[in-house]
């Protein structure tokens, strides 16, 4: 199995018990769990990396010169002259270098059961609904999420 010498930066790393808590585990994520199906992989410092998987929470990546991949759950382009991949939840479908990842993925228990024709029946989960949802949004210019509501309020 080949060695993978990958390294993070600009994501939110607790400094405390509280913000650990909400923080990002360079150790143990979504990205080394998928990789290690493929590769050894190694958490290392940026210089020694050869990816580089970074975030919207600082500017380190900047000084990184190998492959750089942009993840984010927040309501951020990728800038594809920073990086050479970007995983976002927005829609570019016409972009090879980009995959949409939703950040709902994270909080269901099967995903299978979100997609069309898996078994899941929208319309009969919507008529077995007797009372709307809780709906709290802290950032109003996300078109996406704001249209969501709107329709999903009617």
């Amino acid at each position: 199995m080949r060695t993978l010498r990958i390294a993070f930066s600009d994501f939110i790393f607790g400094r405390n018990d509280r913000d650990r808590m909400a923080s990002f585990n360079q150790q143990d994520n979504v990205f080394t769990r998928l990789l290690a199906k493929e590769y050894d992989v190694r958490v290392v410092p940026m210089a020694e990396a050869e990816v580089l998987v970074y975030s919207t929470f600082g500017e380190a990546h900047r000084a990184f010169r190998g492959r750089k991949v942009f993840y984010t759950s927040e309501n951020v382009l990728p800038d594809f002259d920073a990086c050479d991949h970007a995983i976002t939840f927005s829609h570019l479908p016409e972009d090879p270098r980009h995959y949409r990842l939703p950040q709902y993925i994270f909080y269901v228990d099967d995903a299978r059961r979100l997609m069309k024709g898996a078994g899941f029946d929208a319309e009969a989960s919507l008529r077995a609904k007797t009372k709307f949802c809780n709906f709290v949004v802290s950032n109003p210019r996300c078109p996406q999420r704001n249209q969501f509501f709107r329709r999903l309020n009617r």
